[in-house]
């Protein structure tokens, strides 16, 4: 990349070797300060860095890193010599964590050089004198690492002490081996994990360096393996006991335990390294997580490459042996568990005539070596979430094609004990649907118990409960409920609209997608970089069942399509059935041929990519789009880790912004300007840093304490860039995934600029929603970094620092100096620092004190009678008029009219803050910082935007949802818009086709998971925010109102309304004639009454009693809401959609302005009309609402790349010397 245009920016104290002040086009370039580097030397990466530092003699923090870059080249030497070729991406990485003596969990597919890792780090570790611990799961895998050793070491300077032990070994090499372990005279030992169970005693009281144990998953399966394991690598019972009792205090909410741990783990590895490794994990164990100071990630579900297909038909076996005879070996056969294992056995029995088949179940699982080895061509068994055939299997090589003999489901009759998970799902739907605190307890215990069951104990729970033998109280007492509800017509029909339930002939179904995602998969799995293809067929007995299948599928896999299966012409769609065989053959034919050595180069490139984003959230959120991601723990980071094809994806945060302008006595508050020959502003940044009491600031104050409360307590974001500095070490690519904005870009640059000297393949990934294509597309397509965002967010910095600072120091001091004194009367007067002023901030003061001011003029008292039981009228003060006096209202006349309204786009940032203030009372700050959740945890789109554009992918979401609600008659009100021409930003909108219940109902069964609760702001929002989306996609809406006029009386005697006539809304309807439920779309006002005309009898004029219930004070001019005045930024084009909410926050944090409790109206304080009456007296040229608007402009055209940016600069460096 280029430095054409990048503005010059020192940032403080981050030379990547000395520490010292550094300029971004020295970082830019990967080159240290001035003062390690002259000016004209050249590097290309960081192993040139530091040998130009060494040659010069100034080499000092990246000492460290010479040493580790000597190292890497060692281990690489190895592997070259002993694989002939160099390492690969993940397995670069690996070096790296090895070599720094991390200890992790290698989660990968086959195929990545796992094992070749391994063996490689115990000949490196010998090379240098340390021993080797290597532990695999069987005899034969001990076999061929022991001769893969052999053969790699035959050409080493010191071939390694070698000692194995083997099953049926014979004595004398038996007695070899233990002496040789006994008098430690071994650089490496292989063995079996089962040789370490027994001789655990004696294996954990060698000296020993690096342990690399292979098959993970079953040390974790077992508590005794992992009891092992922990015992070798130097964990003492007293320690697991400890960590137990500490992760007990951690649930219940002691997060400071984990320091302990840490101690813990510390004292107990010392320099000792352990790697372990496997291609799947299906369970956890806390203890050792904990102690080990990471957590091994599970199997991919999500990422597939299968063509789906179905096959209609009742009869189900008959296709299934058809279509098994025709696609031959290597399938996979599915029944539904309501027909269970006898049919199963049948079906198998029926292909045994033509080729192996056998029926599996959990008791004979050896069924899976069988097919694994050859001698079983067909599998089948029951298609159940925690089957063996679901979950037991990962045999790339082997498994070709999938067919459903059936759709996979729970069915059960109505009064029929149903399996727990059935039970759960219905129980959930109960509890959304009842909404009974007694139901909703009973849920939360069900479900945490079966969350912490494992397959084979579930097994025992669903007998059990079949045979009537359950004991736990729970249980019992949530079957009496779901069988009590379910007895009720309309609560079924509510949790079959619900969750996607039908229900026929007295018998519930339910579609088991979770199974058939994983069941599909098991035909397409990653081996090294490549995805296999694979083919599934449903063969559809109920179609209606079906349709809610693929309704669910739709909502957790992005893109699934579905191709009708012909069986006479042998087609797939468009695709002949024996060309897609061909390639799942022809691929399967590759792996096997590559699997037949242990040690091999890697299938395809594949390299080892870090995402940095800002938020925790996000990163949890993106991380398990394809996976429960393996995490660990990275000097402060949490990153996560998962693998995406040809990418190991590591993702972590940077909790936003990590650098602002310093706030030491630098040029003009912190802007260096250069006037030789022009104006050169160049800022100073240095790391943002925060204490526990939440004060934020860039320069401590004296003792390194924070300078405003003098707490020694103090995160300091530099501990985030030397961490991600480290860890970017390890990455062939750096994908920066940072907001879509200004502030986004500024962010992406900072880490750019500060990582770059470790790392040159830096790109910006940009997506607007966080949804797994939107994620998938962004990592395929990084683009640079945009230059012009990046000078137009600096220059709004340095403006608001320049104005805001200059006005500020005026604020604190002249004039509160003079109003302390003229109008608090106080005698002690000295600075008040929480004052501030600003570009923005001070126009909408004048606006809410304007507004105030035009509210007192036409103040006045009005009072409210009732009448009817829910019609108000406001009437004068006047004479006879008082609190609880009746009168009499005379409607004189109804008219009844009709009016379109809408449709409405979707929501922008004011529009939608606008609303929330409007129908909820959400503050701007609140409603943004909910937003922003919403985004990360990918529900919505980017929130801060100002466009009402919607995409082809948002059009289809509204097109799904109305077709899951309506059927085919959605098409009669559905009215796809754009809203406007192309772009890469949207209106805010859903990202999938849930409206606020179905959301709910899939967080709650556990089908959608979220990093953080939902709050009841979080569903109204975004409840709010799909209705307006879903309205801007359909017809208008007509809403019927009738006028009324009316007159008062009191006695005899008339009376005065403010409000002679009254607008009542009697119906709302879409403008064509199709059912949708009002609560489902937009409408921008309170519900409906009943017509007035319609239930009165009485011919007009009708007289009716109203009581006067209260009085308030009214004004022909409206104070504003947070809502109101956010629209009013907008359409004086003074703020952006990113700053909006924190104009509004700080002019209430200063105390300008307060808002009443009821309404939320905002009234100018006594403090805040005296600061807008002296900046507008003083320095109205600079705070001017035309100035304003003015200057916003032409950053916009410095984002748009249409305005020179150094222009700008300088005409504020020139306009601030006018502040005296």
């Amino acid at each position: 990349m280029g430095n054409e245009g990048v503005p010059p920016v020192i940032y403080m104290s981050l030379c990547p070797n000395c520490g010292s002040n550094i300029s971004s086009l020295r970082l830019m370039s990967g080159l240290a300060c001035e003062r390690c580097l002259p000016e004209d030397v050249r590097v290309n990466g960081l192993e040139e860095l530091v040998r130009s530092l060494k040659e010069r003699g100034t080499l000092k923090h990246l000492s460290s890193v010479e040493r580790l870059l000597a190292e890497f080249k060692a281990v690489s030497d190895i592997f070259r010599t002993a694989v002939g070729s160099e390492p690969m991406g993940p397995q670069r990485s690996w070096i790296v964590r090895a070599l720094r003596g991390e200890s992790f969990a290698i989660i990968a597919p086959p195929g990545l050089g796992k094992t070749t890792f391994g063996i490689i780090m115990s000949l490196y570790f010998s090379s240098i004198s340390k021993k080797s611990l290597m532990i695999f799961p069987t005899k034969t895998l001990v076999g061929q690492v022991v001769q893969k050793i052999q053969e790699m070491s035959k050409n080493m300077e010191r071939p390694p002490l070698l000692s194995y032990y083997l099953s049926g070994m014979n004595q004398s090499k038996r007695d070899e081996m233990d002496k040789t372990l006994s008098s430690g005279d071994f650089d490496i030992f292989v063995s079996t994990s089962r040789y370490v169970i027994d001789h655990i005693d004696e294996l954990s009281r060698l000296e020993y360096n690096y342990l690399f144990v292979d098959d993970v998953d079953a040390v974790l399966k077992s508590g005794k393996s992992s009891v092992t394991i922990l015992k070798l690598m130097g964990f003492s019972p007293q320690d697991i006991d400890r960590t137990k009792e500490l992760l007990k205090s951690a649930r219940e909410g002691d997060t400071s335990v984990f320091d302990e741990i840490k101690k813990i783990r510390e004292n107990s590895l010392k320099d000792r390294v352990a790697i372990f490794s496997s291609a799947t994990i299906t369970r956890s164990n806390p203890v050792f997580t904990s102690l080990m100071g990471f957590r091994p990630g599970s199997t991919l579900i999500y990422l597939r490459n299968v063509v789906d297909s179905y096959l209609i038909s009742k009869d189900t076996f008959t296709p299934s042996v058809e279509l098994v005879k025709r696609l031959g070996p290597g399938g996979l056969v599915f029944v539904p568990v309501d027909k269970g294992t006898q049919y199963a056995q049948e079906l198998a029995s029926e292909l045994n005539k033509w080729m192996k088949a056998s029926a599996i179940t959990s008791s004979n699982s050896r069924k899976l070596e069988e097919f694994e080895s050859g001698q079983i061509d067909v599998l089948v068994g029951v298609a159940t979430h925690y089957g063996l055939l679901v979950r037991g299997i990962d045999i790339p090589w082997r498994v070709r094609y999938a067919i459903f003999a059936g759709i996979p489901k729970f069915r059960f009759r109505l009064g029929e004990v149903m399996h727990p998970l059935a039970m759960l799902r219905v129980l959930t739907l109960l509890s959304l649907v009842l909404k009974d605190q007694e139901v909703s307890r009973v849920l939360r215990i069900v479900r945490a118990r079966l969350r912490r069951t494992s397959p084979a104990a579930l097994v025992m729970l669903a007998k059990s409960i079949r045979e009537g033998t359950i004991s736990d109280q729970y249980f019992i007492k949530a079957y009496e409920i779901v069988n009590k509800y379910l007895q009720d017509i309309s609560i079924l029909n509510k949790i079959a609209q619900l969750g996607d339930l039908s229900i026929s002939d007295g018998t519930i179904s339910i579609p088991d997608y979770l199974t058939y995602v994983q069941a599909s998969g098991r035909t397409s799995r990653l081996y090294g970089s490549r995805l296999t293809t694979g083919l599934s067929i449903v063969i559809v007995d109920d179609e209606t069942l079906f349709e809610q299948l693929k309704k669910k599928l739709s909502l957790v896999l992005d893109e699934i399509r579905w191709h009708p299966l012909d069986l006479v012409q042998w087609r797939i769609g468009e695709t002949r059935v024996d060309d897609l065989m061909r390639k799942i053959n022809e691929e399967r034919e590759e792996i096997t041929e590559r699997k037949r050595s242990i040690v091999s180069p890697p299938l395809g490139k594949i390299k080892t990519t870090l995402f940095i984003v800002e938020s925790p959230n996000k990163a949890k959120t993106i991380s398990s789009f394809f996976s429960r991601p393996s995490t660990r723990d990275f000097d402060g980071l949490r990153v996560y880790e998962t693998v995406i094809g040809d990418k190991i994806l590591m993702v972590t945060a940077s909790g936003g912004h990590i650098y602002d302008l310093t706030t030491k006595d630098i040029g003009i508050f912190g802007v260096e300007v250069r006037t030789d020959g022009g104006v050169e502003a160049i800022p100073f940044y240095n790391t943002i840093k925060r204490c526990d009491k939440g004060h934020q600031f860039t320069e401590y104050g004296e003792g390194n304490t924070c300078p405003i409360c003098s707490s020694p307590k103090i995160r300091d974001k530099v501990t985030t860039i030397d961490a991600l500095r480290r860890l970017v070490m390890e990455a062939d690519e750096v994908l920066i995934g940072t907001d879509p904005d200004v502030e986004g870009e500024k962010i992406a640059w900072d880490l750019f600029f500060s990582l770059r000297p470790f790392n040159s393949n830096i790109y910006r990934a940009e997506f607007h929603e966080v949804t797994r294509k939107a994620i998938m597309e962004s990592l395929n397509s990084p683009r640079r970094f945009s230059v012009s965002m990046l000078q137009s967010q600096i220059v709004r910095r340095i403006e608001d620092r320049w104005i805001g600072f200059k006005l500020s120091k005026k604020l604190q001091s002249e004039f509160w100096k003079e109003y302390c004194q003229n109008v608090l009367k106080e005698n002690s007067c000295g600075e008040n620092r929480n004052l501030s002023a600003g570009r923005v901030q001070t126009p909408v003061l004048g606006w809410i004190i304007s507004r105030y001011q035009d509210y007192l003029r036409t103040k006045r008292t009005v009072y409210v009678a009732r009448l009817l039981d829910k019609f108000t009228v406001l009437l004068p003060k006047q004479e006879g008029v008082r609190k609880n006096v009746k009168i009499n209202v005379v409607i004189t006349s109804i008219q009844k009219k009709e009016d379109t309204l809408g449709p409405f786009p979707a929501y922008t940032t004011d529009t939608f803050l606008s609303d929330a203030s409007s129908f909820f009372s959400v503050s701007a700050p609140e409603a943004m910082r909910i937003a922003q959740d919403l985004f990360e945890m990918g529900l919505i789109t980017y929130h801060r935007t100002d466009s009402i554009r919607i995409s082809s992918t948002g059009i289809g979401v509204a097109e799904s949802y109305l077709r899951n609600l309506l059927g085919e008659k959605y098409k009669t009100i559905f009215k796809p818009r754009s809203w406007g021409e192309g772009g890469a930003h949207e209106a805010i909108r859903p990202t999938k086709p849930l409206d606020v219940e179905q959301l709910r109902a899939m967080i709650e069964e556990g089908e959608l998971e979220l990093p953080r609760k939902l709050t009841f702001n979080h569903y109204r929002l975004y409840d709010m925010i799909f209705r307006r989306f879903i309205s801007s996609q359909v017809v208008p809406l007509i809403v019927e109102v009738e006028v009324l006029s009316l007159k008062a009386k009191r006695g005899d005697k008339e009376l005065t309304l403010e409000t002679p006539q009254l607008e009542n809304v009697i119906k709302v309807r879409l403008s064509e004639p199709v059912d949708v439920p009002m609560e489902k779309l937009y409408i921008p006002f309170r519900g409906t009454m009943d017509s007035i005309s319609k239930n009165s009898r009485d011919a007009l004029p009708i007289e009716v009693e109203a009581t006067v219930i209260g009085s308030f004070m009214k004004s022909d001019v409206t104070l504003y809401t947070e809502g109101d005045l956010i629209s009013e930024m907008k359409n004086k084009r003074i703020g952006r959609p990113s700053t909006y909410a924190f104009i509004i926050s700080t002019i209430l944090k200063r105390g300008y302005v307060f808002e009443t409790s009821r309404v939320k109206r905002l009234i100018p304080s006594k403090l805040g009309t005296h600061v807008y009456e002296f900046l507008n007296s003083k320095y109205s040229n600079f705070v001017s609402e035309q100035r304003t608007r003015y200057l916003l402009e032409r950053m916009d055209l410095i984002e748009e790349n249409k305005e020179d940016y150094r222009q700008v600069l300088k005409q504020l460096y020139d306009e601030i010397q006018y502040i005296r």
